[in-house]
């Protein structure tokens, strides 16, 4: 919970717009948390892997009692693999939103001086409709792929 305020605390308070460069460091710390966790997921894949090998390798060699033990090593991997697949999808909304934030920021200080600022709150609801919904097939999708 501290990180999260540690990556985001600069941004401020809700009626507060972020500056580009703020927002810019909120996606340099995230990606390279995500660059993390992708590194983490594939040595758990890798491990998840070998320890399937291992059990085979048991259980051909009548090692029944090994290879249980290796399979329930699998089964606890793979659940973390889906949290950490989870969690990499969330990351990547997030630094997908916050690119879009910078980039309606840039667009809107041009708006500004062309004065057709009254037109963008509608808009920016409009916006963020689409990304809701947007959002709630990706989320639908991707926790169909993960499975139970």
């Amino acid at each position: 919970m501290g990180e999260g305020k540690a990556i985001f605390g600069s941004l401020g308070s809700a009626s507060q717009v972020p500056s580009s460069y703020e927002i810019g460091v909120a996606v340099s710390t995230l990606d390279s948390r995500r660059i993390r966790l992708n590194k983490i997921h594939e040595d758990f894949e890798g491990r998840a892997k070998k320890k399937f090998e291992l059990c085979v390798d048991a259980l051909v060699r009548g090692q029944k009692g090994r290879a249980e033990v290796y399979a329930e090593e699998i089964a606890s991997l793979k659940k973390l693999i889906r949290i950490i697949s989870y969690h990499e999808c969330v990351l990547e909304q997030v630094l997908l939103r916050l690119e879009t934030i910078s980039e309606m920021g840039q667009v809107s200080s041009g708006l500004r001086s062309d004065k057709a600022v009254r037109g963008y709150p509608q808009v920016a609801s409009q916006i963020c409709e689409e990304f809701a919904d947007t959002n709630e097939v990706v989320c639908s999708r991707n926790l169909e792929e993960l499975g139970p």
